[in-house]
């Protein structure tokens, strides 16, 4: 049974903690590859549940059979001991998973994962338009796949700025609450602050040279309403789709057990970029 020992944060890759040579298993399904650092989140690797587990690897290791999930703080934390699964070979995500998901201690430990990774002193979970802070929090490293399926929205959302027709279908059935027109204006600010904080730089200028080369942001605001709205439900239904709801929103925690296993899912962005390198 895995027990508990004080933790420290170390930074080796696999090769070097273990001392064995390493092998390209990115084309192996995830449950099959070696446990390990894992931030491969634009990979076509399978499992919703599987892929936000996996990245809580981190690089982050004490000793052969000890990780500190990426989730808890960095210094005086318990770190997770497996030593039954490190006798003869480095376990795969598949087996991690499956034994920590049967202990106590560890279903308790990632059924409390803070939702942000950088929220302020003081910061509150909701910010009115026109309100602005020092350092707007971001989503947890470990949703970084529910970041991705929003910003796919976005991608696609933003066609209809040249083409106001364009079919940008929201949420038609019950699996969301409704969304308020109010709503509606807030999700677009918020989204606009996202892309405002993170505006493109040209490749040919270097980042150094200041906000002058920096390209614009897209409006959302110009985007047509029946597209907004769209928007705002999908934002709503990617929440969902990963355990998180209103509760979850207040608490600022979330659990990976709520998180659907959906173990055929694949984040749109890794299949638009599979397909981009496959042509």
């Amino acid at each position: 049974m895995p027990f508990f020992i004080p933790g420290w944060w170390g930074y080796l890759t696999e090769g070097e903690l273990w001392g064995w040579p390493v092998a390209d298993e990115s084309g192996l399904p995830l449950r099959e590859q070696k446990a390990g650092f894992w931030s491969s989140y634009d990979k076509p690797a399978p499992g919703r549940r599987l892929r936000v587990f996996a990245g809580s690897m981190g690089n982050k290791f004490d000793s052969p059979g000890a990780f500190t999930p990426r989730f808890m703080p960095t210094l005086g934390t318990p770190t997770f001991i497996c030593p039954a699964l490190w006798e003869d070979h480095i376990p795969t995500f598949g087996e991690l998973y499956d034994y920590l998901s049967t202990w106590d201690t560890a279903i308790t430990a990632f059924a409390s994962i803070p939702l942000t990774a950088n929220g302020p002193a003081g910061w509150r979970p909701y910010l009115q338009p026109g309100e602005i802070h020092a350092a707007d929090p971001s989503l947890h490293q470990l949703l970084q796949d529910l970041a991705n399926e929003i910003n796919e929205d976005i991608h696609e959302a933003c066609f209809a700025i040249d083409d106001p027709d364009l079919w940008y279908p929201g949420v038609d059935d019950d699996s969301i609450p409704p969304v308020s027109d109010d709503h509606v204006d807030l999700v677009i600010w918020a989204l606009q602050r996202e892309l405002n904080r993170e505006i493109r730089i040209h490749p040919s200028h270097d980042r150094a040279r200041g906000s002058s080369d920096r390209r614009p942001a897209v409006v959302l605001a110009n985007l047509p309403r029946r597209v907004q709205r769209a928007l705002a439900e999908r934002r709503r239904l990617r929440y969902q789709q990963y355990g998180i709801g209103q509760a979850e929103w207040e608490a600022q925690t979330w659990s990976l057990w709520k998180v659907p296993e959906d173990p055929d899912f694949i984040p749109r962005r890794a299949l638009r970029i599979a397909a981009r390198e496959a042509s």
